[in-house]
């Protein structure tokens, strides 16, 4: 498996590619806007992967993507929940769907609590690498087995 994110500092955005080896084929996740459409081509050209598709785990103002325009470079789908407020056409991608490139799959989740009709903070939407790991909005990584626990409190070393 191929799992690399790519971070844009100046907004705290994330991006991902998710990609098998073997097939050499990927999915770009939340690709963000200010690094640009050429940035995910040439990051899939330099790992020996095509770009079979391209995933938003929310549609909202906290962040500027630019799948739509990965996808129709790579003339792929653009997957997006379901129940998108989405203006344009694109692939839906329901509960606990499974996509599949290679021997990697990823699973659709909406939140904790199931779907929901748009995300935005502190909500969770997350994308699991079904049997590795979950790529969660909020830029958590956690193994499957080794979930955070949900509590009311904060605890914090501060140096």
């Amino acid at each position: 498996m191929i799992f690399k994110q790519f971070r844009y500092e100046p907004l705290n955005q994330a991006s991902y590619l998710i990609g098998c080896a073997r097939a050499k084929e990927c999915f770009v996740v939340d690709p963000i806007d200010d690094l640009g459409v050429d940035f995910y081509i040439m990051e899939a050209a330099d790992l020996n992967q095509t770009i079979v598709g391209v995933l938003e785990t929310h549609l909202h103002a906290d962040y500027v993507s630019c799948a739509r325009e990965l996808a129709e470079a790579n003339d792929c789908p653009h997957y997006i929940y379901g129940s998108a407020p989405a203006k344009y056409e694109f692939t839906p991608l329901e509960d606990g769907q499974v996509l599949q490139v290679g021997e990697v799959k990823v699973k659709a989740i909406h939140t904790f609590e199931g779907e929901v009709d748009y995300a935005f903070p502190p909500m969770s939407v997350s994308l699991q690498l079904e049997d590795e790991i979950d790529i969660s909005r909020g830029d958590m990584i956690v193994h499957p087995g080794n979930l955070p626990r949900v509590l009311r409190s904060t605890e914090a070393l501060m140096v």
